[in-house]
């Protein structure tokens, strides 16, 4: 079975978790970001891009965990071509594009022990009676981190050149499209990444 470019290319940035994650990582405390480029790369002669396909990040069970809504998908595209458009790359057709951008957004949860303020008297037995041991109180506390990933791949060779993502811990509450866009301009932040 013979697959075009860009089916094999959404092979490879197939989608995990749902926006909620994406959303969360928008939130005002830090993202935790990082990035990686494929070695001897020369980012200066990219200054093009397009999406793998349209409907290549969308998925189809809005219970499944790899579901984002059309509407989510596009708060997504829409950030990082604000940003992207800023650094003066332009959007061109997919058949000529320098890179084929694709994204994705997971979901892990976690869990974190906390020290809590106080302490806390735990009593056991000893050779001279009960012996007293006094200690910080602990708690663990379960919660969510989300990651959103952006891959930008070369289109002539169908090679992966850059990847960026940003990390937090998610939050409950639904963010603005403006805390969207600084959390994809902090991953995108060493793109092109330095020589």
């Amino acid at each position: 079975m013979k697959h075009s470019r860009h089916s094999r290319i959404r092979l490879r940035t197939g989608l995990i978790g749902g926006f909620s994650a994406l959303l969360a990582v928008a939130c005002a405390s830090p993202v935790r970001t990082a990035y990686d480029s494929a070695p001897g790369t020369d980012f200066s002669k990219y200054h093009t891009y397009a999406w793998v396909t349209p409907d290549s990040m969308t998925g189809e069970d809005p219970l499944a965990a790899s579901y984002i809504s059309p509407q989510d998908d596009d708060r997504v595209r829409t950030a990082v071509e604000a940003v992207l458009d800023e650094r003066r790359f332009q959007k061109a057709p997919p058949d000529s594009a320098d890179v084929i951008l694709g994204f994705t957004v997971t979901r892990e949860p976690k869990t974190q022990q906390r020290v809590e303020a106080g302490r806390s008297t735990v009593y056991y037995p000893s050779h001279s009676g009960r012996t007293t041991y006094s200690a910080p109180a602990v708690s663990e506390v379960s919660f969510t981190e989300g990651t959103l990933t952006l891959q930008f791949f070369d289109r002539e060779s169908q090679q992966l050149i850059w990847s960026g993502w940003g990390s937090k811990r998610l939050s409950k509450n639904h963010e603005s499209p403006e805390r969207l866009k600084q959390a994809v301009e902090q991953i995108l932040m060493k793109y092109p990444p330095p020589r």
